[in-house]
């Protein structure tokens, strides 16, 4: 039987369609190696200097808050980073209609997190397909990457 995935997160189809948009030009899907392949971590993060945008997207959307420090050329900003896979499982088909830039990373990213549950892969080891995956991900991140990938 396959494990079950639960978030409870809610959001109209406008502020989907508004994040979505926040998403494509703030904010980066990713997948990450942590411990030298030993553990891939999906990501999810978006950077902004509006902090009250910042708070209500945690509110909508969980995850954490961090802030970073500006400096005499920076202004202050702060970081929501989403890396939880139910979050990810269920925010990702809600945005996904209303992506333009971003919608690739974040389809490939629920797709590996589905295939695995589907498969009762979840707490197994990596394949040479989930490696795959990551770096396909790391080259649509990479500059210019997205437009011929």
């Amino acid at each position: 039987m396959p494990k079950k995935i639960i978030s409870n997160i809610k959001i109209t189809e406008t502020e989907a369609s508004y994040i979505a948009g926040f998403v494509d030009g703030e904010g980066c899907f990713g997948m990450s190696y942590v411990k030298c392949r030993r553990h891939i971590r999906p990501y999810f993060r978006i950077v902004n200097t509006d902090f009250l945008i910042m708070d209500w997207l945690q509110k909508k959307l969980g995850g954490r808050l961090i802030y970073i420090k500006g400096d005499s050329i920076r202004k202050p900003k702060v970081e929501l980073c989403l890396d939880s896979h139910s979050i990810l499982y269920d925010i990702i088909p809600k945005l996904l209609p209303y992506m333009k830039v971003k919608n690739r990373q974040a389809l490939a990213i629920y797709s590996w997190i589905k295939n695995r549950i589907d498969s009762n892969q979840y707490n197994k080891r990596y394949t040479e397909e989930d490696f795959i995956i990551v770096d396909k991900i790391h080259a649509l991140n990479s500059r210019g990457g997205g437009k011929n990938s």
